[in-house]
């Protein structure tokens, strides 16, 4: 980025964090002031504080960071990230709990010296950012499944050279992996996790939504750092860059039949789970055309109850209780025809989601062999000896669903190691 340009984007987009004063934030691009120091900010010292953020955050408990809510500052932006050698990188998502569906809501990022929160509904191409995140840069996440899965599903990209805070934490056996846990153990810094649920598609966003989403990247560089020292002492940084290579394998995959994941809906008779579908289905529609979540539409007990109990008839519907007002008046005929339809056609067929396996005498001794070397882990391995060989992969290998070969290098490498040391039969596996 160019001196003109990195000028540009600090005077418009510098806001400075504190807990001591109130702020305003500038959607709009306006020149900034916070504190109680009087007058605007010249670019100049714009520039200067925001190149030292970091260390601002950390001395003077104040959080700096840029608001990027317009295509040239986004560019400029990118122009600045892409030296960068490594990001750290979150996001705030709408999964079905204000509105109908996924939607990306925020983008927080970080160079190590610079916060950036990025407003992707102003943004019209957000591309160059996906470029550099899938780049050979390194990118600092923590926990990423989830958004990973979103990212994929909407623009079909995602960051590659991943360096996950989260897993570092479990492969080093702590009781709390979470990153509100590491911030506060490490930098004193406590997040409001209540604000996770908020509305972050509204605009603007609260000063206490736009400080949690800045605390999500604040820290991760100088967390990496300590993790990657930790993980050296423990030996077991190899361990993290397989399971962080894994993570690149990460995609966005539609659920079959989704109904079933409602609470209860296993316990149903395939008739009932059938008329369950259906009206799942209609809830779907009825939830995307008002462009609410689909639990504002019918609550899932509700749903799940009709499915057992459907009423036979139209005006029952209409006069129901437990669903809103607006629903029963509008969409009463969809859903009693929902169960017309389920009840005329022939019910889908599920396989039993039983979790037991019969073993066979072969398989007996492959579990027995199994448990023994989940009992040596357990002592050698104390902190994590789940993550190594859980219970559930230990009963996927004796029957036969997996093979030693579908665990990773360094789980792989301890049962084998641990095998031979008991001088168990491992060529059962």
């Amino acid at each position: 980025m160019t001196p003109k340009c990195y000028r540009n984007v600090c005077s418009l987009l510098t806001v400075a964090v504190t807990r001591t004063s109130g702020f305003r934030v500038p959607l709009h691009g306006r020149p900034f002031r916070s504190g109680s120091g009087s007058g605007s900010r010249s670019s100049s010292s714009c520039c200067a504080r925001s190149r030292h953020s970091a260390s601002i955050a950390s001395t003077k408990n104040e959080i700096n960071y840029m608001y990027i809510d317009t295509d040239e500052t986004f560019w400029n932006a990118c122009d600045q990230w892409n030296e960068s050698s490594a990001l750290a990188f979150d996001i705030e998502c709408e999964f079905n709990r204000h509105r109908y569906g996924t939607h990306l809501c925020l983008i927080q990022l970080s160079d190590g010296d610079n916060i950036f929160i990025v407003d992707p509904t102003a943004i019209q191409n957000l591309d160059p950012l996906w470029d550099i995140l899938e780049s050979e840069n390194e990118v600092i996440v923590h926990s990423p499944g989830s958004d990973i899965s979103l990212l994929d599903k909407i623009y079909g990209r995602r960051p590659t050279n991943l360096f996950c805070t989260e897993m570092a934490a479990r492969l080093l056996g702590y009781e709390k992996p979470s990153l509100s846990f590491l911030l506060e153990k490490y930098f004193g810094k406590q997040k409001q996790e209540t604000l996770s649920t908020s509305d972050w598609f509204q605009r603007p966003l609260s000063r206490e939504l736009l400080k949690y989403a800045a605390l999500d990247v604040a820290f991760l560089h100088q967390l990496k750092a300590i993790l990657v020292s930790e993980l050296k002492e423990k030996s077991r940084l190899q361990w993290h860059e397989e399971e962080c290579n894994e993570m690149k394998q990460f995609r966005y995959r539609e659920s079959i039949n989704p109904h079933l994941r409602i609470k209860g809906s296993k316990n149903l008779s395939y008739e009932e789970a059938h008329v369950l579908k259906h009206l799942f289905e209609v809830r779907e529609e009825v939830a995307k055309d008002t462009d609410k979540p689909p639990y504002h539409i019918i609550p899932n007990t509700m749903l799940l109850h009709l499915a057992q109990n459907p009423p036979a008839r139209l005006h029952t519907w209409k006069t129901m209780k437990g669903v809103h007002p607006y629903v029963r008046k509008q969409y009463s005929v969809r859903f009693h025809q929902a169960v017309m339809d389920a009840k005329t056609s022939t019910p889908e067929q599920f396989e039993s989601t039983s979790s037991g396996d019969i073993l066979s005498d072969r398989d007996e001794t492959k579990a027995e062999i199994l448990e023994q070397i989940r009992t040596r882990i357990s002592i050698d391995y104390p902190d994590v000896g789940n993550l190594v060989l859980s219970k559930r992969a230990s009963d996927r290998l004796a029957a036969g669903h997996i093979t030693l070969l579908d665990l990773r290098n360094w789980q792989r490498t301890i049962v084998l190691r641990i095998g031979m040391e008991l001088d168990l039969d491992m060529s059962l596996f």
